[in-house]
């Protein structure tokens, strides 16, 4: 994990376009949810934050940004999908700021609809066995 996640940052300091590749990536699905759009905004905060940072400060944060940058591009392919249920759901537990939970896979807040979107999921991959 960490291995790559430094092979993730070095690959955005030497290859400027890498980074501009991503923000292109991420900004093709923005105006479509306000949480996303924050967390991007946030993402590349962090990215601007970077350039100026120390080698031994680029390290400690290199898998949370690494997550960070996963988790957006989750999202965007999940708001660009046809399925806006599953994207809102991964939007509030994932993205939110609010959110305590959204590093834990698996914890939902009591407040979802989880039922509906559970049975969902296992339609489509019961039908696709």
């Amino acid at each position: 994990g960490n291995v790559v996640a430094l092979d993730v940052l070095r690959t955005l300091g030497r290859v400027p376009s890498a980074a501009h590749s991503l923000h292109q990536e991420l900004s093709a699905s923005s105006g479509g949810d306000k949480r996303y759009d924050q967390y991007c905004y946030d993402l590349f905060k962090k990215f601007d934050t970077l350039k100026h940072a120390t080698d031994y400060e680029k390290q400690v944060c290199a898998r949370s940004l690494v997550e960070d940058m996963a988790r957006a591009l989750q999202a965007s392919c999940l708001l660009t999908g046809k399925n806006t249920e599953m994207a809102d759901l991964f939007c509030e537990t994932r993205l939110n700021s609010s959110s305590n939970q959204r590093s834990y896979f698996g914890a939902l807040p009591t407040n979802i609809a989880t039922q509906k979107n559970c049975e969902h999921v296992m339609e489509r991959f019961v039908s696709k066995s």
